[in-house]
């Protein structure tokens, strides 16, 4: 199960990849390279600070194939879109969330801590859009004053917290992966919303 929402959320990751560099008005050759850094930028940060070498899209060709997919599907889509910075938004929002919680999963499967699996699972989240965003000259998400990174880092604490409940009061499967990624969309949606922000510094 965890192995096919992360194909999803590569999917979902390369599309932002697409609405960034519609945006922008780049070609499509821009747009799968978006689409790959967006989708994988992440996963293979978590992979190399775990040690896990040769990173996952270099032992499964299926991720390559799955970005390559969703940028011909989705090109003559996004070509039509008349807002996608708005789309972007939304997009992104959703695959914060699930890559949040696999990153938070791959870590704790590897024996790491809980405070190491929270922010491996925002890196997972986050890394992928901040390079995104680098490339197309943007500050990224992450650094700006919304919230996005904290979003992220309460979808972690909520799903190590419910992974580490006794054994008694284990949580079916998938209830936690479902509450953790609920969480850290709600609250982003509601800080794009209603401009929820952090602090400038200064």
């Amino acid at each position: 199960m965890v192995y096919w929402f992360d194909l999803f959320g590569t999917a979902i990751f390369a599309l932002t990849g697409l609405l960034a560099a519609k945006d922008r008005q780049l070609d499509w050759y821009g747009g799968v390279v978006l689409a790959m850094v967006t989708a994988i930028g992440g996963g293979t940060f978590r992979d190399m600070a775990l040690g896990r070498t040769p990173v996952f899209w270099m032992i499964d060709e299926v991720y390559f194939w799955v970005i390559l997919i969703t940028c011909i599907v989705a090109t003559p889509l996004v070509s039509k879109i008349t807002a996608p910075g708005r789309w972007l938004v939304w997009s992104d929002a959703f695959g914060l969330s699930l890559f949040n919680v696999i990153g938070c999963q791959v870590a704790l499967t590897a024996g790491m801590s809980p405070l190491i699996a929270v922010f491996l699972g925002m890196a997972t989240g986050t890394f992928g859009g901040m390079i995104r965003d680098l490339l197309v000259n943007e500050i990224p998400l992450v650094l700006r004053k919304e919230i996005y990174a904290t979003a992220a880092l309460t979808g972690g604490i909520m799903y190590v917290s419910l992974s580490a409940l006794p054994r008694h009061y284990a949580l079916p499967e998938g209830v936690a992966e479902s509450a953790s990624m609920a969480i850290c969309f709600v609250i982003r949606v509601l800080a794009i919303n209603k401009g929820w922000s952090l602090p400038k510094l200064g």
